[in-house]
């Protein structure tokens, strides 16, 4: 896949009508079904702002990385991981990895280097747990370190529309979730669960969160774990109780519960939501963030 996006960041200086930058992509995946319980894929991506069309990442072949090196690395370039395997015929575990970028001596030598720029991801998930029947529940964490997705300039991090493309904390964080979900003929309720740390900026410092800002900009070389800078826990909690009205397109009469706290050393802002409504959804929105 080759793709463009739009950097909203930082706007050029020009007329009024002026587009913002532009930045582009492109995308290799790889499956491969090896048995019928595992599945394994390769991801690689590289992002650049140059110039707009690049022929050599026409290339339909995955690894890109020696076309990237012939134009003399000046683009960003990240791969990963991935696999699933059937524990049974109703539990699967899954997991990713992200690497980008690895320096072997600094990762086995524990210094925390910055250079270090890896995301990881497991989880289990269940259909009919317990062979209960419309039983589903998950677990899952996610850990990215400090600097992963960003570059040496935004134009080239992988972000679009100043959104993170990987995962909305951006990098920096741990993050625990669980999640049950149980329907009985036509009544729904799902239960979720998510506890997060994350590292923000205080006083302007780049401790690696925002991948919009350049890893050039960061207070050490070494000694950067994740949760560094104003270590802040983020709870949220979801509960929903839904009766389907038809579906055939999902139309529910729904009552949801939402707490949601954010602390640190200097805050502690809680917000608490509750939805009452008739909805009707033909695709899963989410905002557990």
């Amino acid at each position: 896949m080759w793709a463009q996006f739009i950097d909203f960041y930082d706007h050029e200086f020009g007329p009024v009508d002026t587009a913002f930058p532009k930045k582009y992509g492109v995308f290799h995946y790889l499956s491969w079904n090896a048995t019928e319980r595992l599945s394994l894929g390769l991801f690689e991506n590289v992002m650049w702002h140059r110039s707009g069309f690049e022929p050599g990442y026409l290339n339909p072949i995955i690894f890109l990385r020696p076309v990237e090196f012939a134009n003399g690395s000046p683009d960003k370039a990240l791969i990963g991981f991935n696999a699933s395997y059937k524990i049974a015929d109703r539990y699967v575990a899954y997991g990713q990895l992200m690497i980008n970028e690895f320096k072997a001596k600094e990762v086995f030598s524990g210094s925390g280097n910055y250079a270090n720029k890896q995301g990881v991801q497991l989880g289990v998930k269940g259909y009919d747990i317990f062979k209960v029947s419309n039983l589903y529940a998950q677990i899952e964490m996610n850990r990215v370190r400090p600097y992963s997705y960003a570059a040496n300039d935004h134009f080239k991090n992988y972000g679009h529309y100043n959104q993170p493309l990987a995962h909305p904390y951006g990098a920096n964080f741990a993050e625990y979730m669980g999640i049950i979900n149980y329907r009985y003929n036509r009544f729904d309720a799902r239960l979720q669960l998510t506890r997060a740390t994350y590292g923000l900026d205080p006083d302007g410092m780049n401790y690696g969160k925002n991948i919009y800002k350049s890893y050039e900009t960061r207070p050490s070389d070494d000694g950067i774990f994740i949760g560094d800078g104003l270590n802040t826990k983020l709870l949220y909690a979801n509960f929903t109780l839904a009766y389907v009205l038809n579906p055939k397109n999902n139309l529910r009469l729904e009552f949801g519960y939402t707490n949601r706290k954010e602390s640190n050393s200097q805050m502690n802002n809680r917000q608490q939501i509750i939805n009452i409504g008739l909805r009707s959804s033909f695709r899963n929105l989410y905002a557990d963030f």
